[in-house]
Protein backbone atom coordinates (compact mmCIF):
# COMPACT_ATOMS: atom_id res chain seq x y z
CA UNK A 1 0.00 0.00 0.00
CA UNK A 2 1.10 3.25 -1.10
CA UNK A 3 1.92 5.77 1.82
CA UNK A 4 3.08 9.16 2.14
CA UNK A 5 5.17 8.27 5.50
CA UNK A 6 8.36 7.39 5.11
CA UNK A 7 11.03 5.85 7.96
CA UNK A 8 13.22 8.10 8.70
CA UNK A 9 15.29 6.02 11.99
CA UNK A 10 16.11 3.07 13.11
CA UNK A 11 15.56 3.48 16.04
CA UNK A 12 12.61 3.39 18.77
CA UNK A 13 11.27 2.92 22.07
CA UNK A 14 9.47 -0.64 22.31
CA UNK A 15 8.84 -0.81 26.43
CA UNK A 16 9.32 -3.78 28.08
CA UNK A 17 9.15 -5.81 24.86
CA UNK A 18 11.89 -4.99 22.90
CA UNK A 19 12.15 -5.66 19.10
CA UNK A 20 15.85 -7.32 18.55
CA UNK A 21 15.50 -6.98 14.80
CA UNK A 22 12.01 -5.50 13.14
CA UNK A 23 11.34 -7.23 10.01
CA UNK A 24 8.14 -5.66 8.43
CA UNK A 25 5.56 -2.43 9.17
CA UNK A 26 1.98 -2.23 7.56
CA UNK A 27 0.68 1.42 7.62
CA UNK A 28 -2.42 1.68 9.41
CA UNK A 29 -3.78 5.11 8.75
CA UNK A 30 -2.30 8.25 7.03
CA UNK A 31 -1.46 9.43 10.70
CA UNK A 32 1.91 6.89 10.98
CA UNK A 33 0.77 4.77 12.88
CA UNK A 34 2.09 1.30 11.50
CA UNK A 35 1.83 -2.69 12.76
CA UNK A 36 5.36 -3.73 13.02
CA UNK A 37 6.26 -7.16 13.80
CA UNK A 38 9.86 -8.71 14.88
CA UNK A 39 11.83 -11.88 15.46
CA UNK A 40 11.01 -11.95 18.88
CA UNK A 41 7.39 -13.69 17.47
CA UNK A 42 5.92 -9.77 18.96
CA UNK A 43 2.87 -7.81 17.06
CA UNK A 44 3.16 -3.96 17.55
CA UNK A 45 1.05 -1.20 17.52
CA UNK A 46 4.00 1.75 16.57
CA UNK A 47 3.11 5.50 16.37
CA UNK A 48 5.94 7.89 15.59
CA UNK A 49 8.77 6.23 16.98
CA UNK A 50 7.05 4.56 19.72
CA UNK A 51 5.52 0.84 20.33
CA UNK A 52 1.87 2.08 21.73
CA UNK A 53 0.71 -1.65 22.14
CA UNK A 54 2.21 -5.18 22.02
CA UNK A 55 1.68 -8.54 21.87
CA UNK A 56 3.54 -11.96 21.94
CA UNK A 57 1.64 -13.94 19.07
CA UNK A 58 4.03 -16.85 18.49
CA UNK A 59 7.98 -18.50 19.95
CA UNK A 60 9.11 -18.13 17.13
CA UNK A 61 10.01 -14.81 14.70
CA UNK A 62 7.04 -13.93 12.98
CA UNK A 63 8.25 -12.31 9.68
CA UNK A 64 5.85 -10.62 7.87
CA UNK A 65 2.74 -8.31 8.67
CA UNK A 66 0.03 -6.34 6.29
CA UNK A 67 -3.00 -4.15 7.12
CA UNK A 68 -6.69 -5.44 6.13
CA UNK A 69 -10.63 -3.99 5.90
CA UNK A 70 -11.74 -2.87 8.80
CA UNK A 71 -8.78 -2.41 10.92
CA UNK A 72 -7.84 -6.46 10.87
CA UNK A 73 -3.99 -7.49 10.18
CA UNK A 74 -2.87 -10.72 9.11
CA UNK A 75 0.77 -11.80 10.18
CA UNK A 76 3.10 -14.67 8.89
CA UNK A 77 5.62 -16.26 11.16
CA UNK A 78 8.81 -17.74 10.45
CA UNK A 79 7.44 -21.58 10.94
CA UNK A 80 4.57 -21.22 8.47
CA UNK A 81 1.51 -19.99 11.04
CA UNK A 82 -0.80 -17.45 9.61
CA UNK A 83 -2.33 -14.85 12.07
CA UNK A 84 -5.15 -12.81 11.72
CA UNK A 85 -6.49 -10.92 13.78
CA UNK A 86 -8.29 -7.23 14.95
CA UNK A 87 -8.37 -3.76 16.05
CA UNK A 88 -6.45 -1.74 18.62
CA UNK A 89 -6.51 -4.94 21.10
CA UNK A 90 -4.59 -7.01 18.69
CA UNK A 91 -6.97 -10.15 19.65
CA UNK A 92 -5.76 -12.89 17.45
CA UNK A 93 -9.27 -14.33 15.49
CA UNK A 94 -7.50 -17.17 13.36
CA UNK A 95 -4.02 -19.26 14.29
CA UNK A 96 -3.49 -21.53 11.58
CA UNK A 97 -0.03 -23.54 10.69
CA UNK A 98 0.10 -23.88 6.72
CA UNK A 99 0.32 -27.64 7.14
CA UNK A 100 -3.69 -26.92 8.64
CA UNK A 101 -4.59 -24.69 5.40
CA UNK A 102 -7.68 -26.60 3.38
CA UNK A 103 -6.40 -27.12 0.00
CA UNK A 104 -4.52 -30.30 -1.35
CA UNK A 105 -1.38 -28.69 -2.05
CA UNK A 106 -0.79 -27.40 1.40
CA UNK A 107 -0.42 -31.28 2.57
CA UNK A 108 1.59 -31.75 -0.49
CA UNK A 109 4.24 -29.05 0.24
CA UNK A 110 4.56 -29.51 3.84
CA UNK A 111 5.13 -33.47 3.04
CA UNK A 112 8.70 -32.28 2.10
CA UNK A 113 9.48 -28.68 3.24
CA UNK A 114 8.51 -25.87 5.85
CA UNK A 115 6.47 -22.76 4.51
CA UNK A 116 8.79 -20.32 6.13
CA UNK A 117 7.06 -17.00 5.41
CA UNK A 118 9.09 -13.61 4.39
CA UNK A 119 6.63 -11.12 2.66
CA UNK A 120 3.05 -10.52 2.61
CA UNK A 121 0.93 -8.91 0.05
CA UNK A 122 -3.13 -8.85 0.25
CA UNK A 123 -5.62 -7.90 -2.50
CA UNK A 124 -9.43 -8.52 -1.64
CA UNK A 125 -9.33 -11.62 0.20
CA UNK A 126 -6.90 -13.13 -1.06
CA UNK A 127 -2.99 -13.01 0.52
CA UNK A 128 0.00 -14.17 -1.21
CA UNK A 129 3.20 -14.66 1.11
CA UNK A 130 6.51 -15.34 -0.29
CA UNK A 131 8.39 -18.09 1.24
CA UNK A 132 12.49 -18.42 1.97
CA UNK A 133 12.75 -21.73 0.02
CA UNK A 134 11.34 -19.41 -3.82
CA UNK A 135 7.71 -20.27 -3.49
CA UNK A 136 5.06 -17.60 -3.44
CA UNK A 137 1.69 -19.06 -1.47
CA UNK A 138 -1.56 -17.88 -2.62
CA UNK A 139 -4.33 -17.91 0.11
CA UNK A 140 -7.86 -17.09 0.62
CA UNK A 141 -7.54 -16.19 3.94
CA UNK A 142 -10.97 -15.73 4.82
CA UNK A 143 -11.52 -19.49 3.95
CA UNK A 144 -8.21 -20.43 4.97
CA UNK A 145 -7.20 -22.37 1.50
CA UNK A 146 -4.20 -22.69 0.11
CA UNK A 147 -5.28 -21.91 -3.75
CA UNK A 148 -1.68 -22.33 -5.32
CA UNK A 149 2.14 -22.58 -4.73
CA UNK A 150 3.97 -21.00 -6.99
CA UNK A 151 7.98 -21.48 -7.79
CA UNK A 152 9.91 -17.85 -8.88
CA UNK A 153 12.64 -17.83 -10.72
CA UNK A 154 15.06 -15.82 -7.95
CA UNK A 155 18.51 -17.96 -7.38
CA UNK A 156 18.00 -16.52 -3.59
CA UNK A 157 15.29 -15.93 -1.21
CA UNK A 158 11.99 -13.74 -2.43
CA UNK A 159 11.95 -11.27 0.02
CA UNK A 160 9.63 -8.57 -1.64
CA UNK A 161 6.36 -8.51 -3.24
CA UNK A 162 3.22 -6.77 -3.86
CA UNK A 163 0.57 -6.69 -6.98
CA UNK A 164 0.15 -3.96 -10.03
CA UNK A 165 -2.31 -1.67 -8.90
CA UNK A 166 -4.36 -2.14 -11.92
CA UNK A 167 -2.75 -5.13 -13.63
CA UNK A 168 -3.46 -8.88 -12.52
CA UNK A 169 0.34 -9.31 -12.03
CA UNK A 170 2.57 -9.60 -9.35
CA UNK A 171 6.08 -7.92 -8.75
CA UNK A 172 8.61 -9.98 -6.74
CA UNK A 173 12.06 -8.86 -5.39
CA UNK A 174 14.69 -11.30 -4.03
CA UNK A 175 17.17 -10.55 -1.24
CA UNK A 176 20.51 -9.77 -3.87
CA UNK A 177 17.95 -6.69 -5.47
CA UNK A 178 16.47 -9.11 -8.67
CA UNK A 179 13.04 -8.29 -9.50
Amino acid sequence: QNSPITVSQKRGVYGKNPARNPLDWAWRKDDGSAWLVADNGQLYMVMNHSATASKQLASKPLACVEQLPGGRWIAGAMDGTIYVGSGESMKVEEEMPFAELQGSQAQAFSSTATARFNAITVRRHLAVFGCSNHALFLVDYTRLELLRVLQVSHTTEAWALDFHPTLAILATASARGGV
